[in-house]
């Protein structure tokens, strides 16, 4: 994968989240790849994020850049 692009995956179904986060890292890991998880929020009907595991921030900022996993959850 070249870097700065990054794989999303968005979980629609009802998943054990201690799982999930076995998984990405795991994902993440064989591929060398970093990887942040997400959940997806809603607040007086605007939706928003909250970061579950991961890398915080921008992964492909600071030295080289690099590749990315994003999984969110709803």
């Amino acid at each position: 994968m070249p870097a700065g692009a990054a794989y999303e995956y968005e979980v629609v179904s009802e998943v054990d989240v201690d799982e999930l986060l076995v998984w990405a890292a795991r994902f993440g890991a064989e591929r060398g790849w970093s990887y942040t998880v997400y959940a997806v929020v809603s607040e007086r009907g605007r939706a928003g994020l909250v970061r579950l595991a991961g890398v915080s921030g921008d992964p492909f900022a600071g030295e080289g850049g690099g590749n990315g996993v994003v999984v969110q959850t709803s």
